[in-house]
């Protein structure tokens, strides 16, 4: 029979082991950060409107918006694969756990902003504000269907936010499908064509009805890219050839170009179809960037910094493009071209002071609620 000590001593040899596994466990990837940082400014510059500028940059501007899917991408692949490693581990997925960790990431610097800015402008123009339904679509995280509606947000530096209202919904009931799925993964693929199929239906349904922009570009029925992203964080397929590694980049990169052959405002058929090869390009760089080691230098450290703060990045852009226009106000007609690196870097300033003070207390927290290790505070 065994002794009490030696009860404990296993016991103990297992805890450590299995603690080194958590720490060992592959779901924090420099090179993602490097990516991430490349959804933020392709979104910057699409909303940085430069009149004459040459056309490499025209083109940027007007195909910017599919940083968003970047993002969305991202999500997915990331989430899907913590959640993978956690069930691997632990054979089951904490849902409190994945909700605490959300909140602690998204909501401090969320609330800070929003209701921040919302109560400069009550202070501004008073009670009468017109603003607060689309406030509380912000507070609610209802603000996508509100802007499907109702246009995007009029509050002034709001209008990006919709974005993370569809992120939060995807969250509701991520952790959910997941510990159910898990239990067969053969199935996964499968039941996600499923639900693309039906985000396909509605869209189809939405272009039927006459839907205008952007009801279809704010709704969970665009989010082919969560979609795919999470398939490929599920499957964990590693392209391991360099023809493998070659394909993927390259059909990235084209699903991403592919944004260029539709038009996003359209009430047609683009409507139906734009979302599904961006989706695939962002999943499949996703895959080249964490895999290929020529993309090693996505994972330089001012890259991976500039990385770990696009969140505050996204949701500052905006206050860092309208202080650089009051900073370079009256200057010649070059002015708004200068004025860009002074928005990126008043926007980084801004985001990096608002990592320190208002996001990290929060992520340090965070941590005590991970199973497995993701990207260090």
């Amino acid at each position: 029979m065994q002794t009490s000590l030696q009860i404990e001593t296993r016991q103990v040899a297992t805890k450590k082991k299995k603690e080194a596994v958590v720490e060992a466990a592959p779901t924090y990837f420099p090179t993602l950060d490097g990516l991430r940082f490349v959804a933020f400014f392709l979104v910057f510059i699409h909303h940085y409107k430069v009149s004459g500028a040459p056309k490499l940059l025209l083109w940027f501007q007007g195909h910017g918006w599919v940083g968003v899917h970047l993002f969305f991408g991202l999500s997915g692949y990331l989430l899907t694969t913590i959640l993978c490693a956690e069930h691997t581990l632990t054979g089951r997925i904490s849902v409190p756990r994945f909700f605490i960790r959300r909140a602690l990431r998204i909501w401090p610097l969320y609330f800070f902003f929003v209701v921040g800015i919302y109560a400069v402008c009550v202070a501004k123009y008073g009670l009468h504000y017109g603003g607060f339904v689309r406030f509380l679509g912000l507070v609610f995280f209802v603000d996508n269907i509100f802007s499907g509606f109702l246009e995007f947000n009029p509050i002034p530096y709001m209008a990006a936010l919709w974005t993370i209202s569809l992120e939060e919904q995807f969250y509701l009931v991520l952790p959910f499908v997941m510990r159910e799925w898990l239990t067969d993964r053969s199935a996964i693929p499968r039941r996600i064509f499923g639900i693309w199929l039906f985000f396909v239906a509605m869209r189809v349904l939405f272009v039927l009805m006459g839907a205008p922009y952007p009801m279809i570009w704010t709704s969970i029925f665009s989010a082919d890219s969560l979609l795919f992203g999470a398939l490929l964080g599920v499957i964990n397929w590693q392209p391991r050839s360099w023809l493998e590694r070659i394909g993927c980049f390259g059909l990235g990169v084209f699903g991403i170009y592919a944004c260029s052959f539709f038009t996003l405002h359209s009430r047609g058929p683009d409507s139906v179809f734009i979302y599904m090869p961006i989706a695939v390009g962002a999943g499949l760089l996703c895959l080249s960037l964490r895999y290929d080691p020529i993309f090693r230098f996505m994972g330089i450290r001012p890259l991976r910094y500039l990385g770990k703060i696009s969140y505050g990045l996204y949701v500052y852009h905006f206050v860092g493009i309208a202080l650089a226009g009051w900073l370079m106000k009256g200057t010649w007609m070059l002015g708004k071209l200068i004025a860009f690196p002074v928005a990126l870097l008043a926007t980084i300033a801004i985001a990096a002071a608002s990592y320190q003070l208002i996001e990290r207390p929060f992520l340090r927290l965070k941590v005590r609620f991970e199973t497995v290790r993701t990207r260090p505070v």
